[in-house]
């Protein structure tokens, strides 16, 4: 009977040693909680924002004429055109000179990465009674050229003269700086015996909000 009573002891106590141990399995067990997620964050276009000062000098935009030279028109200024300079010229040697702000008033500094133009064009005049050839002649001394700081460009009537991947030209913001524009008849060109009228191309300044160095 004690042997019996024994044995049910030993056997008790092998169960809760069981037991404790299936406890001690379940308690090594662990749970990772994972969190993943992402954002994705998109500049309004109105945070960069590079544009003509139509402020500046009343009308945005002044022109100088010198020699015989007139202007007629000294354009509009809208935030990132300029359009319909009109100036006459008389002889080789008459020159206008047009000067503009551009201002970055946006929240990154800005870059100028180029300025594009292509070859301007003659043609004579309504009723003008020149010679073609004489037209074409005096077409090859006129220029335009549009500076901004140490970069330019120059539109001619055949190998225009682009800038680009103009590299450290830095507009900070809140500031300004000056675009000239000169149109020339330069001083030894062949001239026509009429009238004829210029065509200078659609020039584009592009800036960015990184510099063509990066």
């Amino acid at each position: 009977m004690e042997n019996e009573k024994n044995s049910k002891v030993i056997a008790i106590l092998a169960l809760i040693v069981a037991v404790a141990g299936l406890g001690i399995g379940f308690a090594a067990f662990t749970s990772t909680l994972t969190i993943s997620s992402s954002a994705t964050v998109t500049p309004s276009d109105d945070t960069f924002k590079v544009v003509f000062d139509k402020e500046y000098e009343t009308s945005g935009i002044t022109c100088s004429p010198s020699g015989s030279a007139s202007v007629s028109s000294s354009g509009t200024v809208d935030d990132t055109t300029i359009t319909g300079i009109k100036v006459a010229f008389t002889k080789p040697g008459d020159s206008v000179t047009c000067t503009a702000q551009v201002k970055n008033s946006g929240e990154y500094e800005a870059y100028l990465n180029s300025i594009t133009t292509g070859n301007l064009s003659c043609q004579k005049a309504s009723e003008s009674q020149a010679t073609e050839g004489l037209v074409n002649e005096a077409c090859k001394g006129i220029e335009a050229t549009f500076t901004v700081g140490s970069d330019s460009a120059t539109s001619k009537s055949s190998a225009s003269e682009s800038k680009s991947s103009i590299k450290g030209h830095t507009l900070s913001k809140s500031t300004s700086e000056t675009v000239t524009i000169k149109i020339e008849y330069k001083s030894g060109s062949q001239q026509a015996d009429g009238a004829f009228d210029v065509t200078i191309p659609q020039t584009s300044l592009s800036y960015s909000s990184a510099d063509s160095a990066s």
